[in-house]
């Protein structure tokens, strides 16, 4: 036998060899760490977010052709891609020659902060090499696995749907229908679209690289050697047939484990803290696996095929339809990247619950074809009731020496219907909450039950199969009383699901016995009554409907003036080919990787800590902790009183630890990978302390910041008044509302390089480089003169790279960088990320309000409690956010409201977008929801009474004024059809049973800018010898597009076009002491700040303009240099309040409103969005394609916030949603049919507002409320439709499937 320790593949059309690389290693890090392809991102190492999708070519000899394939880079072992070609975002196009996909991406505004940007490429790139002209059914499964924190997915879906044969301008092979529709609506002075897709050139596959030819000739050749790798903890073994792999296993004792990818094992592997050694004997390159072939009564699948292979082969053969259900089944896959690696053997050999392959294997009667290792015997192994072993780890009946070969299906016999049933907790593709597969076996004439299967999976450990209910249904004639069967069947399952010894009588466990009561209902239903069934669609029922309303720039505003234009995002290009760099992609030469040592308890003393057994493995350096902070340092930077708040936040634990996650102390090591393994390898000694986790539990122990007094604001309050009687309506009741994860695409990373004389250079993903220098300076009791702060772009942030939540990669590197005094790198891993960082503050909170007869708003008093974690971070401020805009949009004479920021033994909680803000505005239409079913009044006419107009004094104390909120209200009911929508969605109603439709409108006022010392600014604005700018700010772009908005401000000052101005890099060297970048009032610090400077340079130009009248920028430039007139710039600048007698308080108000159309399923919980309008006062916009790409992220945001995104821990203090496959954000299948966007046509400004603009990046995310206010009309319809009481109240947040389900207590029996 022959062996090789090398494999060979092509990366971008050239070759490599690699000696030995380790199993355990991934493609990401060999194109990221040795190749420097930084555009593969690194998102979640777990193959859920999508950022680091590659498509690999292999050569398929049955059908002479290369198939391609996505596939998470960041799973994928390196063996497993050799004699394969590899194509990373790089390799297909550059900023300077971009692929179509690239190139109409970055031109359709579908980037922002641009991390997923490469992935959602190269997604499609897969599809579009074996379907050049997709539908947008086909695209939508593409991009499934992949994820946006910023966009709202709509720019990226019709910027691929271009690409379509049934979408949006066709493959430009004719003028686009739906923008004409569009164009002939437009007014005189409005547009409504951002981009048009009928200019680009018509997709030509025909200019896509070859396949390598070197190996197609490998792939006519029969190599028989068998692949053999020596790795760090793994040995590994590949042969190329069944004989051969044979003789290996005997070879090697029962120690080795087979496997088929080596996916899932990998990634499982990571995770073990053990360093002995294990063989691994994989089968991935056995052809002889991978076949398939038909017979007259069965297909019989190669072991060795993937999930999206089993699926090609079941829709070759779809004649009649008979495997539509099963491929509707898998089309709510979570990830195409993973199904097209996974394989059906290792699907089937989990044994999981939640495995659709498992228990359609079960209730279809699979037959497996093994062979045993030992026996070398082959036999045949049925999959049935004893194929999945009882007991608590998932296994199969099958031996450990037991090699499956094939897998064989029976064909569905004329009189067979198989019916599939998957729920979720997120609409369209989503892990598996429950599933169900049934077989009917029908009498020639259709009319009886003959035999029958049930399986369903999640209710126990393994796939169940429900044999008393299946049992019942045999021999009942479907022609006869269909009820009763129905009945009969519901009440056996009940009796079963009560007999399972893993079926618990938790929230989550009713849930699924729930959901397979309704899978069981829709199987009798559309097997007795031959009626289609109700069901949501995967994504959406109809075509993308999308409109962007704003301004068109007026006739007279010159070409090279950039504002008001919707030009794209100033490194669009570049995120669209993987040219960005981020902080975690920059290499230093020597540079050092560091890994967290991370508590795993809640609140305990630290009784020892042995790195000793870390120490030992190869290629770890050293271990760091609070002990190696230097003399005349902190632990604490944020105590030394420099800061507008006090934080106590620990770089490291000292002595004690306060919440699971907390870093005790880090590993440094030559790469991530060993640095991360190293890191498990730390022993911990604790001796527990009672936590407190809960605000129910802080209360109690009287465990607040600072002190049990609460931000409490008034107004026209006097505690000795009761205005509640003045109220012809009083409500009370109690709201809780849950966690909010940032989600941002790059994890928190750091790069810190010590130079000569005590000075640093480091980079930051930080949305402060001045605070983040401060904080250093402090860390290392240095003068902050000595270090220099550098961000080039945040891959995301949301207000989670603030002050502390930055510093938990950063300060650690920094520490460990001083002590071995060569530069160190964090790039946290999500896993540490998700576990060390906060949130969004939980809330729990009571209200009481009142109205009058009228409907009037009276009195409102509110009491809240947020949860902040173990130290105070940003929980003091965000108390007192949330405490004063508790009346939001409203007019409420008399109000008090109080906020307890509590301290408890969680990760500390932090500023996200919103600030305090979104918990207030879920509290208030809570409450006033309340108040409406109470008083009887219509939601929309009550919360439009209730406006809080022009002149009224908040409860804040500040006075409203250049706001918009009534005209926003009013156009957005016009163009919504307000009445009309709703009696489309009654009419909906009146003809579905189980699926209901509710409509909602809110509303958002945010106050703008924020007074105090965040709103100045300091910028350099150059010019250089070719007529070029730069320009320089202590901003960061994060995606919110604020270099944009600054290029276009710069562009108008100087009167030279965009395409001459670059933004450079926020660095400390060169704006210092900038604020924090947030707060929605970038545009207008930073812009004010630009335009002064631009400004300066324009008058001093304007003698040589007026004196050469024939020039141009350039010989004027060259002119003022021979002149020794400066060309740079430096201006600090504020608000200018004074300069227009502005006063303090708010200056203008950005407004917003929404219109929202809901689907709920009341049998699942599950929901869509229908349609969502919004209209919203940006006042002069700078950039329309920047805003409204905020206001689209920011409300999917929101809504995610509202109506999905569930945080959970365990009782001991451990995070359960610690990875993005459990923590559910919106993907692409949550888009709305219809998503218009309208920015107001006019708006209330003043003249100290940057070219009449308002500032827009929080606002939308609380219009997010929308989609939940829409759901509850929706269960409220089908509770008054089932005889129940609409009072259904949203008073606990996220509206879960689980809430949403219980909520409507749909009873599954007939005529229920």
């Amino acid at each position: 036998m022959a062996y090789r320790n090398h494999i060979r593949f092509f990366i971008n059309g050239r070759e490599f060899k690699i000696d030995n690389p380790d199993p355990e290693s991934t493609l990401v890090y060999f194109l990221r760490d040795k190749l420097n392809l930084t555009g593969t991102k690194i998102g979640c190492e777990e193959g859920v977010c999508g950022a680091c999708t590659v498509v690999v070519g292999r050569w398929n000899s049955q059908q002479q052709k290369a198939i391609y394939h996505a596939v998470n880079a960041c799973l994928i072992p390196l063996y497993l891609v050799d004699n394969c070609s590899i194509q990373t975002v790089e390799g297909i196009g550059s900023a300077k020659r971009m692929h179509a996909i690239q190139e109409r991406l970055s031109r359709g505004h579908g980037t922002q902060c641009g991390f997923c940007s490469p992935g959602f490429v190269m997604s499609l790139y897969a599809l579009l090499r074996n379907c050049p002209r997709p539908s947008t059914d086909q695209i939508d499964e593409a991009i499934r696995g992949n994820l946006c924190r910023c966009t709202g997915y709509r720019p990226i879906l019709e910027s691929f749907y271009s690409f379509s044969s049934n979408g949006c301008c066709q493959q430009g092979s004719e003028e686009c229908a739906c923008r004409k529709a569009k164009q002939n609506d437009e007014e005189a002075n409005r547009m409504d679209s951002l981009t048009s897709f009928n200019d680009f050139p018509i997709y030509d596959p025909t200019q896509e690289p070859i396949f390598p030819p070197q190996l197609i000739i490998d792939a006519r050749k029969i190599d028989g050697s068998v692949l053999k790798l020596h790795g760090r903890r793994v040995d590994l073994l590949a042969p190329t047939s069944v004989d051969e792999l044979i003789k290996l296993y005997e070879q090697n004792g029962t120690s080795v484990r087979i496997i088929s990818t080596g996916l899932i094992t990998r990634l499982v592997h990571s995770f073990n803290k053990t360093n002995d050694r294990i063989l691994w004997l994989s089968v991935h390159a056995i052809d002889q696996l991978k076949t398939w072939s038909v017979e007259q009564k069965e297909i019989r699948i190669g072991s060795g095929l993937s999930i999206s292979d089993f699926l090609g082969v079941l829709k070759s053969q779809n004649e009649n339809g008979r495997f539509d259900t099963i491929v509707q089944l898998f089309a709510k896959y979570s990830s195409t990247q993973v199904r097209n690696i996974a394989s059906c053997s290792g699907a089937l050999c989990s044994a999981s619950a939640s495995s659709e392959f498992c228990s359609l294997a079960l209730a279809l009667s699979f037959t497996v074809e093994v062979i045993s290792m030992k026996s070398h015997e082959k036999r045949m192994v049925h999959v049935d009731k004893a194929f999945f072993a009882t007991g608590n780890a998932a296994k199969t009946a099958l031996n450990s020496d037991d090699l499956i070969v094939s897998i064989i299906i029976p064909l569905p016999t004329e009189t067979e219907r198989i019916m599939t049933f998957k729920a979720a907790d997120r609409h369209g593709g989503d892990s598996t909450e429950l599933n169900a597969v049934g077989k009917f076996v029908l009498d020639t004439n259709g009319k009886t039950i003959n035999n029958a299967t049930l399986v369903i999976g999640g209710v126990d450990r393994k796939p169940w199969l429900a044999e008393n209910t299946a049992r019942l249904l045999i021999g009942r004639p479907l022609s006869a009383d269909s009820d009763s069967i129905l009945t009969d069947a519901i009440v056996a399952m009940d009796k079963e699901l009560h007999k399972i010894p893993y079926v618990d009588k938790t929230p989550k466990m009713e849930h699924r016995k729930a959901l397979a009561r309704a899978a069981l209902f829709r199987f009798i239903v559309s097997l007795t009554r031959s009626q289609p069934i109700e069901r949501m669609p995967i994504a959406r029922t109809a075509k993308l409907h999308a409109h962007q309303v704003y301004n068109k720039v007026p006739s007279t505003q010159i070409a090279s003036d950039a504002v008001g234009r919707p030009i794209p995002h100033q490194s669009a290009k570049v995120h669209t080919t993987g040219e960005a760099k981020y902080t975690s992609d920059i290499k230093i030469a020597g540079m050092l990787h560091l890994a967290l040592v991370q508590s795993t308890e809640a609140h305990a003393e630290i009784i020892s800590v042995d790195p000793s057994a870390a120490l030992q493995i190869p290629g770890v350096v050293d271990y760091v902790d609070v002990k190696d902070i230097p003399s005349g340092g902190t632990n604490m930077p944020g105590m030394d009183g420099k800061l507008f708040m006090i934080d106590d936040s620990p770089i490291f634990a000292d002595g004690k630890v306060e919440a699971v996650g907390q870093s005790i102390g880090a590993i440094v090591a030559e790469d991530v990978e060993t640095a991360r393994r190293a890191a498990n390898l730390v022993k911990i000694e604790y001796k527990r302390l009672k936590p407190i986790l809960t605000i129910e539990d802080a209360i109690e122990a009287k465990s607040f910041h600072f002190r049990a007094d609460p931000h409490e604001f008034l107004r026209d309050w006097s505690d000795g008044e009761d205005y509640f009687k003045e109220c012809r309506f009083v409500v009370e009741g109690n709201v809780v509302m849950g966690a909010q994860e940032h989600a941002y695409m790059e994890t928190q990373s750091a790069i810190c390089i010590p130079e000569e004389n005590d000075e640093w250079l480091i980079y930051t993903s930080s949305q402060m480089c001045a605070f983040a220098q401060l904080h250093c300076s402090s860390v290392l009791g240095i003068p902050k003169n000595k270090i220099v702060v550098k961000t080039k772009r945040v891959g995301g942030a949301f207000g989670g790279k603030a002050v502390a939540q930055c510093g938990y990669a950063r300060n650690p590197a920094l520490i460990a960088a001083n002590k071995l005094k060569r530069p160190v790198k964090c790039a946290l891993s999500r896993r540490e990320d998700l576990l060390v960082t906060g949130t969004r503050h939980p809330m729990k909170a009571h209200y009481r309000i009142g109205c009058d007869e009228e409907g009037r708003l009276v009195v409102a008093d509110f009491e809240a409690y947020i949860n902040g974690g173990y130290t105070i971070e940003n929980s003091y401020l965000v108390a007192m956010a949330l405490a004063m805009n508790s009346d939001s949009c409203y007019r409420v004479p008399h109000m008090k409201s109080k906020c307890y920021p509590c301290k408890t033994n969680i990760a500390s909680n932090t500023a996200m977008r919103g600030y305090g803000i979104p918990q207030a505005y879920y509290l208030m239409e809570v409450a006033i929801s309340h108040l409406v079913q109470e008083a009887h009044i219509d939601p929309v006419e009550f919360r439009e009474k209730n406006h809080a107009q022009k002149g009224w004094i908040c409860l804040s104390g500040e006075v409203i004024r250049n706001d918009n909120l009534n005209d926003c209200w009013q156009q957005c009911k016009t163009i919504s059809r307000i009445q009309e929508l709703q009696k489309e969605v009654n009419e909906f109603n009146s003809l579905h049973r189980h699926l209901k439709r509710g409509m909602a409108m809110s509303s958002v006022r945010l106050g703008l800018p924020h007074e105090g010392p965040t709103e100045q600014s300091f910028a350099l604005v150059q010019i250089y010898l070719d007529g070029s700018v730069s320009v320089s700010i202590g901003g960061i772009e994060m995606g919110q597009g604020l270099f944009t908005k600054c290029i276009q401000v710069a562009s108008r000052a100087l009167g030279v076009p965009v395409s001459r101005i670059t933004m450079l890099d926020a660095s400390t060297d060169k704006t210092a002491n900038a604020p924090m970048t947030g707060g929605s009032q970038g545009a207008d610090v930073h812009g004010n700040a630009i335009k002064a400077a631009c400004e300066v340079l324009a008058e001093r130009l304007k003698p040589i303009k007026e004196e050469f009248p024939d020039g141009n920028f350039d010989t004027w430039i060259w002119t003022a240099y021979e002149r020794k007139i400066g060309l740079s710039a430096a201006v600090h600048k504020t608000v200018p309040r004074h300069e227009f007698g502005l006063g303090g308080g708010s200056t203008y108000y950005t407004t917003g409103v929404a219109n929202t159309v809901v689907e709920i399923d009341a049998l699942t919980g599950e929901h869509r969005l229908i349609s969502v309008d919004i209209v919203m006062d940006c006042g002069d916009t700078l950039s329309p394609a920047i805003d409204i790409g905020q206001i689209e992220g920011g409300f999917i945001q929101g809504y995610g916030l509202y109506a999905m995104e569930e945080y959970e821990y365990a009782d001991n203090g451990n995070l359960l949603t610690n990875s993005f496959g459990k923590y559910k954000i919106p993907t692409a299948d949550v888009v709305p049919e219809k998503f218009r966007v309208t920015l107001l046509e006019k708006s209330d400004t003043h003249r100290g507002m940057i070219y009449s603009s308002k500032g827009i990046g929080e606002p939308p995310l609380i219009l997010g409320i929308c989609p939940m206010l829409a759901i509850c009309e929706a269960v409220n319809a089908f509770r008054l439709d089932t005889g129940q009481q609409p009072t259904f109240l949203p008073l606990e947040s996220p509206l879960t499937a689980l809430r949403i389900r219980q909520a409507c207590n749909a009873i599954v029996m007939p005529n229920k």
